[in-house]
């Protein structure tokens, strides 16, 4: 990973008081999740699973198949781990994706890999050793930050406020202000790093990439995650 695992546990901290009232985020995993279409008996990897929305999104939806969600971050995973304490269905373990035994993670009908890549020393690696872990007809579903401008996911997020946010969502909003401005700061900081390292990847680049691996892909968004990401949903033969 760039960056140590203090900078990401500190992110981390930020990230799961922010991004449950981030809009342009709960569409990003919404669109995931939308596209890959998985029965709610799936079995399920969330490689890179932070704080656990995703995980907690699919549970808004009624999934009860197995979850394994893996995370760099000891914060991350305590955090994961905290807030679906109360399913038996879901382990969250922490394993750095870059240098794990990706053999002893179990196949699964899908794997999502949200907003990840881009923080990678080596990224092109995970992909495939992700797809390895598919079952037949299984899914592949990724995001990855292809154009990091802060400034246009804070646009989109005030724009929905003001169009569409109720009492109780602009209060709780206000409440966590601090972490957002502070996440603004430190998203800079990765957005600077991310362009001189070469890692962030337009949707030409990560089709490129999961297709190598033999997948197919069914839908891909060149302007995910209001104008600052690609996503891709792929599967395997």
């Amino acid at each position: 990973m760039q960056f140590g695992k203090e900078f990401w546990d500190v992110y981390t901290q930020l990230y799961a008081l922010w991004m449950p009232h981030f809009v342009p985020h709960r569409q990003l995993l919404d669109e995931l999740l939308a596209h890959a279409r998985i029965s709610k008996h799936a079995s399920v990897i969330d490689a890179g699973c932070g704080p656990g929305l995703l995980i907690t999104r699919l549970l808004e939806q009624g999934h009860e198949g197995p979850i394994y969600g893996y995370d760099f971050s000891p914060s991350a995973v305590e955090a994961a781990r905290k807030r679906l304490a109360d399913y038996a269905h879901i382990a969250i373990e922490q394993v750095d994706l870059e240098v794990m035994d990706w053999n002893r993670v179990p196949k699964a009908d899908a794997i999502f890999n949200t907003n990840v890549l881009y923080a990678l020393k080596d990224p092109e690696p995970v992909v495939r050793h992700a797809t390895s872990r598919l079952k037949p007809g299984g899914v592949l579903a990724i995001s990855t930050l292809s154009n990091p401008n802060v400034d246009l996911l804070v646009r989109a997020h005030h724009r929905w406020t003001r169009l569409h946010a109720t009492l109780e969502q602009r209060r709780a909003e206000r409440e966590q202000q601090w972490a957002f401005e502070l996440m603004g700061l430190m998203n800079t900081q990765i957005a600077r790093a991310t362009q001189a390292r070469f890692h962030v990847w337009d949707e030409a680049k990560l089709c490129s990439v999961v297709e190598s691996t033999g997948l197919c892909i069914q839908y891909r968004n060149g302007a995910a995650y209001a104008g600052t990401g690609a996503l891709v949903i792929a599967r395997a033969q």
